[in-house]
């Protein structure tokens, strides 16, 4: 297994004024957008033509798996979704609200069919005392089970933390590559 963990700030931080004082993720969705199209530019344009060229990996979706956490989380999320078809096991940990992804992961979603015969796991993990992102992940959960969308969703005891992360990403290793 080749295990390649990119740096989920494609762009630097600036400066956002806070306009929602109510929905603090919503002050960010412009940078989430754009940093989220930057971050597919370098995996797709960089990191992975790399890889192929240094390393004789498979181009099969059934042998590619992305998964993140946190920031890396939503990251996972929006690529494996509007690439649906290059791979097979997206593994969501803590990420940080979907809403933020806006259309295109809605436009993913609404083909739930599309979406469950390309992913042989889809799983997301929060912690159960997540404050800082727990809510929203478990609301897009409640979303992925009224569209019908197969996954697995578990809650580890825990913030938004390694604690959390460390076992989960145990889990999802454990599963990938087999069906």
């Amino acid at each position: 297994m080749i295990v390649v963990m990119p740096d989920p700030h494609a762009l630097p931080w600036e400066p956002t004024p806070m306009k929602n004082p109510v929905n603090f993720w919503a002050n960010l969705s412009r940078f989430w957008a754009e940093n989220q199209a930057a971050a597919d530019e370098e995996l797709f344009h960089d990191i992975i033509p790399f890889i192929q060229t240094h390393y004789n990996i498979s181009d099969k979706p059934s042998e590619q798996a992305i998964v993140g956490t946190s920031m890396g989380g939503i990251q996972a999320l929006g690529t494996g979704m509007a690439h649906l078809g290059y791979f097979a096991w997206i593994g969501v940990f803590s990420p940080t609200p979907p809403s933020v992804l806006g259309d295109e992961l809605n436009n993913a979603l609404k083909n739930a069919d599309k979406v469950n015969e390309n992913l042989r796991l889809f799983e997301i993990v929060t912690g159960d005392d997540d404050l800082m992102t727990g809510p929203g992940t478990t609301e897009f959960e409640s979303q992925l089970r009224a569209l019908n969308i197969k996954h697995v969703y578990t809650v580890i005891p825990g913030t938004h933390s390694m604690f959390v992360w460390r076992p989960a990403l145990a889990n999802f290793l454990q599963e990938i590559f087999k069906k």
